[in-house]
């Protein structure tokens, strides 16, 4: 009895110590949310769409407007250099997909569908005038090819950067299926770290202590990646082109711009 007693007590305290450490957790992040919220105000408006609020930040004056839609995980923040940029010459709109950002999380599955009609209806509801140029990021093409496939009256031209191809989500190979399996399941449980304050505190550890090692990782990771592509389509169909760095961003929108007001 006495070494059974003693391996009960031992789990009862271990335990113990995990809900306390949980409870402590949970109280750390609790109170980063707050003070994130008061430091790291929103940038645009928050829209109720129907059970859920996104935020849109809309700038600049012009027809027809463009709208930015970030890769996956990314949010309006994504577009703060070229948004100001495009402002310049017409009317701009970016904004976070449910769950992102300042955006509150979505009641519908996330469907590249329901994606799409929840932009859709957040761009109605943001009096945002049609038709709309649409410029997206990585997985962000899949939500505006979906956008113009149900509506393509409303698209008065695309610019993609960087696109993901369809057939890699829509049929993905055996490699491509357990890298997404694996993502998913880092994701998980990123969140569940994240809900008590285990990621918070990582990135608080991280900020105040040596970083060299991360600026090497973000550096070689950096100079490796391949050159930024960009592919631009116009309503026309007789405006397409290969843009080579991403610093001609700017310059694919004002093209798809001048072929939609050429039309």
């Amino acid at each position: 009895m006495g070494d059974f007693g003693l391996t009960v007590n031992f789990v009862l305290a271990a335990l113990g110590t995990l809900a306390l450490l949980a409870l402590v957790g949970s109280i750390y992040q609790r109170a980063g949310l707050l003070s994130d919220a008061r430091r790291f105000p929103p940038l645009g408006r928050l829209i109720d769409i129907g059970g859920a609020r996104l935020h849109v930040y809309t700038t600049g004056e012009g027809s027809p407007p463009v709208v930015f839609e970030a890769g996956i995980a990314a949010t309006s923040l994504s577009w703060q250099l070229v948004q100001p940029e495009t402002a310049k010459f017409t009317q701009t709109a970016s904004y976070d997909r449910a769950g992102l950002g300042w955006s509150g999380a979505g009641l519908q599955p996330r469907t590249i569908w329901n994606v799409a009609d929840e932009l859709r209806i957040l761009l109605d509801r943001a009096q945002i005038p049609k038709p709309r140029i649409v410029v997206a990021h990585s997985y962000g093409a899949l939500v505006a090819i979906a956008y113009a496939a149900r509506h393509p009256s409303e698209i008065a031209g695309m610019v993609l950067v960087d696109p993901v191809a369809t057939c890699e989500w829509g049929e993905p190979s055996a490699s491509h299926l357990k890298t997404l399996r694996r993502g998913i399941l880092l994701s998980r449980r990123g969140a569940l770290l994240a809900r008590f304050g285990v990621v918070r505190l990582a990135l608080s550890l991280l900020s105040s202590g040596s970083q060299r090692m991360p600026k090497m990782i973000a550096r070689a990771a950096a100079d490796a990646a391949p050159p930024s592509r960009i592919n631009l389509w116009a309503k026309s169909g007789s405006c397409r082109a290969n843009y080579g760095p991403s610093s001609k961003l700017t310059g694919a929108i004002r093209g798809a711009l001048k072929v939609w007001l050429a039309t």
